[in-house]
Order: structure tokens, then C-alpha cells, then sequence
């Protein structure tokens, strides 16, 4: 109870202070590092499309009412799929709550971090938050479906000029191609798995997309970023949860890590209060959200996870 009191009494002193600033939590045990699950593994980064289409194509029917790539990553997500979604919430006692529950799972201290992004600076403008039905999200979400960013490779281009940089590969946009052919560009650029990264991206996005002019100017400048996604809300979770998800892009600099906005906005974000909860006070806290009515079969809402959240009450 008490620290439910810290936490509410911080974020209004805050919100008091800064009327302007937009505030996301984060839940989890305290033992995880705050990396999207796809960037645990060296191998999954390199898979992330072949373990999504395996998936897409066993599994049919459970993807039917899915009708983008958003939404097929949102569902993965549920059932931990690797992927280049993190999950936060804009509710201060849901994060509270996944963060205890993890930690009682894993018998460790439970984590909430408070983000704070004042809409009036840069990293907002960076961060903004979409629905899933924009280009933005389009742009990023069929990365997990792009089979070239196994093979990508700066270096790996031989059409590089006098300081070590692509000559047309890499800071270009691709709609500069098209005023050539492709084949000159091929020729040149035979082994340059940037160009063969981009015009890959390119096809997926107009893939998705279904309009063919859309996505000529994709540029690694475009996808080397995160942005805050509210999804459709036709997931009973995502509407009990209140959840929105971060996703990340590309970036061109080390495709194991996420982009470096990520890491400005969880780690050098000074407008951010992390909440340490001790391991002997997480069973405490969640028996008061049980009172509020938060609980497992409230969070999770479905057959399962209320079987489970009775059999634990008897």
C-alpha cells in the first residue's frame, strides 16, 4: 500500500509540475534487461523472418482476422514470439502488477519505470505515438518479414568511395534508383547487401501496403528509429491492459541492437523514475491490486488465467 502511495504521489507531483508531459510505464522483474525479446539471441535477429512465416503458414486459421503485420507481430508478441516489441502500458498499476507478477514467478525484486517525454522536445518528435495503421508503422513492423537483414552488411560493397563510404548504397534514398535501371545498379552493386536490404524493404512495404508507387524514397536514415504504437483495440488484453508497444526499427550501425533512440529513450532519459520493489513485499502488493480488482483474470481475461487466478484464491 505504501508504495502504491509513493508511486501515485509521484507521478501527480510531476504531472502537476509538467501539465505538457506524456507518461508510459514499464513492469517487470527486476532480473530482465529492458531489450525487445528479439534482440536476446544473435540467431533470432538473423531468423526473425523465418520463424514468423513458419508460424504464419502452420498456424493459418489463428491469423485470419489479422489483416497487417502490426497485428500479426501484436499476437506473436502474446504468445513470446522473439520480437522487436516491448511492451508498456499508460496505467501506473498495470505496470505495477506485470512487474510483481513477473517477479513473484521468478522470486526476485520487481522493477517500474516511470517515463516522462515532454511533448515539446525532440524525442517526442522521434517517439511519437501512431496507430497501426500508418506508414510509419508499416515502414517498421515488415522489417520482421525483410529475409535480406540476415545478410546485411555495410562494409560488404565494393562501390565505396575514397573515405570508406557507399557511393550510392547507403545515404541515398532509393527513388534515386529508379531513375536508372535496376541492372546498372546490380552491376555495380552486385555484393552490396544494403541496396539488396532496401529494395527488399521497399517490395514488403508496397507489399503491405497494396499501392505500388508508395516507399520509392525508403532510406536506412528512415528506418534507424522507434516509435510508440497504440494498436486496434481487438484484443480483449490489449483493452484490459491498456497497452501500447514500442517498436523498433533498424539500425544500420549494429543489426543486433535496437536503434539508438531506443537506448535515449529508456536509458538516457532523464525525465525517468524507476521503482524498486523488494522481492519479500511483491506477494503485499499484489494483494492490494486484488482489492482494486487488478488481478490475473482482470489482466489477462481469459479462460486460462481465470481457472488459474480461482484455483490460487481457494
Amino acid at each position: 500500500l505504501e508504495f502504491r502511495r509513493v508511486l501515485f504521489r509521484s507521478v501527480n507531483e510531476w504531472k502537476n509540475l509538467h501539465p505538457k508531459v506524456t507518461m508510459y510505464y514499464r513492469g517487470q522483474a527486476a532480473m530482465y534487461n529492458w531489450l525487445p525479446s528479439l534482440y536476446r539471441k544473435k540467431t533470432w535477429v538473423d531468423n526473425e523472418s523465418i520463424m514468423n512465416d513458419f508460424v504464419f503458414s502452420t498456424m493459418v486459421d489463428e491469423f485470419r482476422d489479422c489483416h497487417t503485420t502490426i497485428e500479426k507481430l501484436i499476437k506473436l508478441k502474446h504468445y513470446n514470439q522473439p520480437s522487436r516489441l516491448l511492451d508498456i502500458v499508460g496505467n501506473p498499476l498495470m505496470a505495477l502488477y506485470f512487474a510483481c507478477d513477473s517477479a513473484m514467478q521468478n522470486e526476485t525484486d520487481a522493477l517500474v519505470a516511470v517515463i516522462y517525454l515532454n511533448n515539446e522536445s525532440e524525442e517526442v518528435k522521434k517517439l511519437e505515438k501512431y496507430s497501426n495503421s500508418s506508414d510509419s508503422v508499416t515502414e517498421l513492423s515488415v522489417l520482421a518479414n525483410n529475409d535480406r537483414l540476415s545478410a546485411f552488411d555495410k562494409t560488404a560493397c565494393s562501390n565505396l568511395d575514397s573515405t570508406g563510404e557507399h557511393k550510392e548504397c547507403y545515404s541515398w534514398k532509393l527513388n534515386e534508383f529508379f531513375d536508372k535501371s535496376f541492372d546498372e545498379h546490380e552491376e555495380n552493386c552486385a555484393k552490396c547487401s544494403v541496396y539488396s536490404f532496401l529494395k527488399e524493404q521497399s517490395h514488403q512495404c508496397k507489399k503491405e501496403s497494396g499501392i505500388e508507387t508508395y516507399w520509392n524514397d525508403i532510406s536506412l536514415e528512415m528506418l534507424d528509429r522507434c516509435i510508440i504504437v497504440h494498436p486496434v483495440l481487438n484484443n480483449i488484453r490489449i483493452i484490459h491492459q491498456q497497452g501500447l508497444f514500442i517498436l523498433c526499427g533498424f539500425n544500420s550501425e549494429d543489426k543486433y541492437a535496437p536503434p539508438k533512440s531506443y537506448k535515449q529513450f529508456f536509458f538516457n532519459n532523464k525525465q525517468r523514475k524507476l521503482f524498486l520493489i523488494d522481492k519479500h513485499d511483491v506477494g503485499h502488493v499484489l494483494e492490494e491490486l486484488d482489492r482494486l480488482g487488478i488481478n490475473k483474470s482482470q489482466v489477462y481475461f481469459d479462460l486460462e488465467k481465470t481457472i488459474d487466478y480461482q484455483k490460487n484464491k481457494i
